[in-house]
């Protein structure tokens, strides 16, 4: 059997593969093999060939995959195994054993010199103190004192020598055991390969690829770098993406193809998705069938105030539906009328216009309203409005209301609409409710494969990465990815006036980011850190630029009582008044700024609160509403912000010329009288 010999070392590394999951890396060398030696006179092939491939490093319990590339129709790999030479025992080490010893040695003196001064020491404060019996004249006392000092000038000298042979013998001790640990690491493993002629076969060359496993790790390091022109950034920005690699095998990986994963090392058995069990379950109160038989025409009763001709505070009905009633707190409208954009704090109808400060109903049958804690399906009711007070009248529910604290059920009541308060009498539910504070099932989306779970990135040129020992890491580049950003400049004037500069850079590169930091670099400073957290697709980069200077906000709140008259029912009513002012000190008009708040929520069930700025903002759920020109409010929603549930809304301003503009939101609060309350 014929023996060829190889050092890997001789022959190039071809590719790396590490794999972060399991600390792995994959390494593949070719071993060229030339037979024309070994061939018999007749050129014909002279039995099995060995191959030992020696100076490999410590390999991992999975150890080596050999197989022929090149002349694989002539040979065949008949066996192919591994073994090291024990790893280097310290404690079998003279050199280690023998600088141990010493150290001890000087050690045990150091501390016996120390301790025999201490005694010494001991006996002269004894002899000062006169605790110790003295047979010595003064004289002989006076030179023993003397003889003293010089003993402890003479300890203090040998301490100190002995302290620097400590020392000297200490930085022999770790530099022999880091030789130790080099050499465990060093390449102590020979692999065997065992190679046969195909029968009738003859090869002169051919390729052996030998794949083995060695310990190494990566993760991911991002740099986004951010450039300004005339000191504004440049949609164009570069994403620097790069792998601290961690690798201490012992050999050096020169110029090799590098790929990095996320994927395990070994291959799941079958990739094959299995379907989840799915189910139907009841969202909210049992729906009462029954209660959808009942009339939904109730006698109408008109209060005393809102009889013909009868002049009130709270307005008027007007005995025609072409005329309008009004009052302090706003008007109704009969069903003639043609619907209009406007909307309440509490709701709007959609179907004739209704004009009040904390909400109007109007008597359009069937007729949706849409309100800030939810959407009222309108009755037929009777012309009236009420603007704080209850119902007097029981009544059978019909229609389903979503409100701040949960939901109720609406009522066709006789000849009233609420606008604060709730109805005095029970009422069975009838569907299914959500609110505010409240839950609704999420309308039905088709599942999408927006998990990437394997990624795995080649860098994009060939890599050296020697060994390095513990603690040690490589930079490794991987690619330098072109990505377009958008700027947004963010304030919250009710924690902090100044303004923050962010980009959002969507990934729309074939690179796959992988969880990790970003270091985001404004004109090649270093300005801020951020992190990947997820590889759903698409991916969005949220950075931040820090703080725009040149931008500013200034903060005002009030609070201001309504008229002792509109005390009823012992509910009072306040105006709470938030003023933003934004000042742009650019010479030019910077767009995307966005400024956010928030609208308390009442911990208090006897306490309500109404928005009526931003105008229509109460009566939707998601989109925008028109603040003016080149300006929107909506619920803030982005992160795990629950927007209107929480109360966070935002301003959005496409365009905020130099100078100051001014944003300003109004809710009402309703509350018991006497009651005290903050806000926090």
């Amino acid at each position: 059997m014929n023996v060829i010999t190889l050092s890997a070392t001789d022959f190039p590394i071809k590719s790396v593969k590490i794999f972060s999951s399991d600390l792995l890396a994959e390494v593949t060398r070719v071993f060229p093999l030339d037979f024309t030696q070994s061939l018999a006179q007749d050129g014909s092939q002279v039995g099995s060939q060995v191959i030992e491939i020696s100076n490999l490093p410590n390999l991992h319990i999975s150890g080596i995959r050999a197989c022929v590339t090149t002349g694989s129709d002539d040979l065949l790999v008949m066996d192919y195994y591994c073994h090291s030479r024990p790893n280097v025992d310290p404690v079998s080490s003279d050199v280690l054993r023998d600088l141990k010893a010493e150290c001890t040695r000087l050690e045990d003196e150091r501390r016996l010199r120390q301790q025999s001064f201490a005694f010494l020491s001991t006996y002269m404060n004894s002899l000062a103190k006169g605790d110790a019996p003295s047979v010595a004249e003064p004289a002989q006392l006076v030179t023993f004192f003397d003889e003293f000092v010089e003993i402890g000038k003479s300890r203090s000298e040998v301490i100190a020598v002995l302290d620097q042979q400590i020392k000297d013998v200490t930085k022999e001790l770790d530099k022999e055991i880091h030789r130790l640990y080099l050499e465990s690491l060093s390449l102590v493993t020979k692999a065997t390969v065992v190679i046969a002629p195909v029968s009738g076969r003859t090869a002169t060359i051919a390729e052996l690829e030998l794949k083995y496993r060695v310990s190494a790790t990566w993760k991911p390091e991002y740099e986004m770098h951010v450039t300004t022109i005339d000191g504004v950034p440049s949609p164009s920005v570069s994403l620097t993406y790069r792998c601290l690699i961690f690798q201490s095998t012992g050999e050096n990986w020169d110029n090799v193809e590098l790929a990095v994963t996320t994927a395990k090392s070994r291959a799941p058995s079958g990739g094959l998705p299995e379907p989840k069990r799915t189910e139907i379950r009841q969202q909210g109160p049992l729906v009462q069938p029954d209660s959808y038989h009942e009339s939904a025409v109730k006698p109408q009763i008109t209060p005393l105030w809102k009889t013909p001709g009868h002049g009130s505070l709270f307005g008027s009905a007007m005995p025609s539906t072409q005329q309008a009633s009004q009052g302090l707190f706003g008007s109704a409208f009969g069903a003639s009328h043609q619907a209009d954009s406007s909307q309440a704090s509490f709701g709007a109808a959609q179907g004739p216009a209704a004009g009040n400060v904390f909400g109007a109903s109007q008597a359009q049958p069937t007729a949706t309203t849409p309100g800030l804690f939810g959407s009222t399906s309108a009755q037929p009711i009777a012309s009236s409005t009420l603007a704080f007070g209850a119902s007097q009248f029981p009544a059978q529910p019909t229609a389903t209301t979503s409100g701040l604290f949960g939901s109720t059920s609406t009522q066709p009541i006789a000849g009233s609409t609420l606008a604060f308060g709730a109805s005095q009498f029970p009422a069975q539910p009838t569907a299914t409710t959500s609110g505010l504070f409240g839950s609704k099932p999420p309308p039905y989306s088709s599942p999408q494969n927006s998990n990437v779970s394997n990624v795995t990135h080649t860098a994009t040129a060939k890599v050296s990465i020697p060994s390095r020992a513990a603690g040690g890491c490589h930079h490794v580049l991987i690619a330098t990815i072109p990505l377009k950003a958008i700027f947004t400049r963010i304030a919250v004037p009710s924690i902090d006036t100044r303004v923050f500069f962010t980009c959002d850079i969507l990934n729309s590169s074939n690179y796959v980011l992988t969880p990790g930091t970003v270091h985001t670099r404004l004109d090649g400073k270093h300005v801020s850190d951020s992190d990947i957290t997820s590889v759903k697709q698409p991916q969005t980069i949220h950075c931040s630029l820090g703080i725009d200077p040149a931008v500013t906000t200034q903060f005002s709140r009030s609070v201001d009582s309504l008229p002792d008259f509109t005390v009823l029912n012992g509910k009072v009513v306040t105006t709470h008044t938030i003023t933003t002012t934004i000042k742009n000190t650019h010479r030019h008009p910077v767009s995307n700024v966005i400024v956010r708040t928030s609208l308390p929520l009442p911990a208090d069930p006897r306490v309500t609160v109404a928005l009526q700025e931003p105008e229509g903002l109460a009566g939707i759920d998601s989109g925008t509403v028109r603040v003016r020109d080149g300006c929107h409010a909506r619920w803030l929603t982005t992160g795990n912000r629950a927007g209107k549930n929480d109360g966070l809304f935002e301003w959005v301003c496409s365009s905020v010329k130099p100078g100051s503009e001014m944003l300003k939101a109004v809710w009402y609060v309703t509350a018991p009288r006497g009651l005290s309350f903050t806000t926090q």
